[in-house]
């Protein structure tokens, strides 16, 4: 990512805080040319990658409906069904609104860093003690489906 212009018209360089900021998930999406940060190159070849991963999720989604419409399967199979369904559904239609509202992204993640220049006061403390909960949270989350799952 190179450097970026803002209201300002100041140049700054934003590749260290928005890798910072949105973590692992920005260089996933960034290699896969869902998403370019804020005065990144373009996404180029790698909108392809993004196009195959589109076409996946829709054929997940139309060949499970098509094949409960067409040979109805009893209730348990199409309840397991759900949720393949349900998840390509709402992955595909994220892929396709960061696509489309890509300029607003980029402009939130800029504001979301000034935001965080302005006021630094404590910062890395709430960030801390946000992530420490973020990750109870997630393990609480594991070990209640894996009980579940038993």
């Amino acid at each position: 990512m190179t450097s970026h212009v803002y209201r300002d018209e100041k140049m700054w360089d934003t590749t260290k805080e928005v890798e910072a900021l949105l973590g692992p998930c920005a260089v996933v999406m960034r290699g896969i040319g869902l998403w370019q940060p804020p005065g990144g190159q373009p996404a180029g070849a790698k909108s392809l990658i993004t196009a195959v991963l589109l076409f996946q999720h829709l054929a997940v989604l139309v060949g499970s409906l098509v094949e409960i419409v067409i040979d109805p399967p009893p209730l348990d199979v199409i309840l397991d069904a759900i949720v393949p369904i349900a998840c390509s559904f709402t992955w595909g239609l994220r892929m396709v609104s960061v696509l489309v509202r890509q300029s607003r992204v980029q402009q939130l993640v800029v504001d979301v860093l000034n935001m965080r220049k302005q006021f630094t006061e404590n910062s890395a403390v709430l960030r801390k003690s946000y992530r420490r909960r973020a990750l109870i949270v997630c393990v609480a989350w594991v070990v209640r489906s894996t009980i579940f799952a038993i």
